[in-house]
């Protein structure tokens, strides 16, 4: 009983939930302890708790201050249950003869967690199920304005959709549950697609480790999109350049084709950024991506290129190093040449 207890306690996560900030340091009249006190913070908790026969899971006010599993063993108040005793609600996905098989079926959702992560923080595609998984979770919380109310949805629809990511959606739930991956799913295969007709090209750099990515400007249902990071994380796997590859490149220099211009001549909107998990400063199984000085950057390539307009940033968030302001009549080859130069003197 105890070693079932001690697998889920291990492999199992719980929500984050509020906590009160004391001050520790000695009392500071600069400090307003009692608003202190009640800022929102927020961390994450595992605890293990044993919970004798007959009895329930611990609550303030009637209620529970921890999402809570339950493990061999039938605890009223948890919020989920992983048992096969009686009166158990343990879903069918993860449902065997003895608590402790039950167990290890929850610990194999470990790999589809890790791959939904990927997805999440990298904007990697490992695994469809990962990729729909982060997808459906995206969903949930741009549905709420707040992250605490948010959480609560998704580890109330979590069940659902684990058993539906394995194939057994519940008669007559399937629309509903798909909707929640139905999106963002659409966007990442449209952006798949692109990539397998050729209307956006991604190659290697011939020198350096630097991958180019070159498209025409795309319309989508939000309006104008440029390649997801899912699809090409896709793409780079392919090409062994992805992280974690032997090859992986640590610069990606996306090259979207102007159609506006009137110039007769190609203009290019260009965004230079880190491969998905290059804000990470500390890995393990992926190469720790070097940064570079931004704002150097950008200051050098407005030299070098008078009438390019280039600024630090982009629309690639964490990733981002610079991009152009304005579109630039400056040939994707030619740039790729200038910053690799660039690049390596000023890390």
């Amino acid at each position: 009983m105890g070693g079932t207890a001690l697998i889920v306690h291990l492999l199992a996560f719980s929500t984050p939930h509020k906590s009160n900030v004391v001050n520790t340091v000695g009392s500071d009249d600069s400090v307003d302890n009692k608003n202190l006190k009640e800022s929102a913070y927020r961390r994450f908790q595992n605890e293990f708790l044993f919970v004798p026969y007959g009895g329930s899971a611990p609550s303030e006010n009637g209620n529970t201050p921890l999402k809570m599993i339950s493990c061999d063993g039938k605890v009223p108040g948890t919020n989920l249950d992983l048992t096969h005793w009686t009166d158990n609600t343990t879903p069918d996905t993860l449902y065997a003869d003895t608590s402790t098989e039950i167990a290890l079926n929850f610990a194999a959702s470990r790999l589809l967690f890790i791959s939904a992560a990927e997805s999440g923080d990298f904007g990697e595609w490992t695994s469809d199920e990962g990729l729909m998984l982060d997808c459906a979770l995206e969903s949930i919380l741009y549905d709420f304005d707040d992250e605490a109310s948010a959480y609560n949805r998704a580890l109330d629809i979590l069940p659902s959709l684990l058993s539906a990511l394995s194939g057994e959606i519940e008669e007559g739930s399937e629309s509903r549950i798909e909707s929640f991956w139905k999106e963002g799913l659409n966007e990442a295969n449209d952006d798949w697609d692109a990539v397998q007709s050729g209307r956006v090209i991604v190659s290697k750099a011939k020198a350096g480790r630097m991958a180019l990515v070159m498209e025409e400007e795309r319309v989508s249902n939000n309006g104008q999109r440029r390649l997801g990071s899912y699809a090409l994380y896709r793409a780079l796997r392919d090409l062994g350049l992805a992280g974690g590859q032997p090859g992986a490149v640590t610069r990606v220099l996306r090259a979207t084709l102007d159609d506006n211009n009137d110039v007769g001549s190609k203009r290019w909107k260009y965004e230079y950024e880190m491969p998905g998990h290059g804000w990470v400063k500390r890995l393990v199984s992926r190469e720790t991506v070097p940064h570079i000085d931004a704002d150097c950057l950008s200051s050098n390539l407005n030299e070098k290129f008078p009438k390019s307009k280039w600024a630090s940033g982009g629309s690639s968030g964490l990733v981002s190093i610079c991009h152009t302001i304005e579109s630039s009549d400056v040939q994707p080859e030619t740039l790729m040449n200038t910053l690799l130069d660039l690049d390596e003197g000023l890390r």
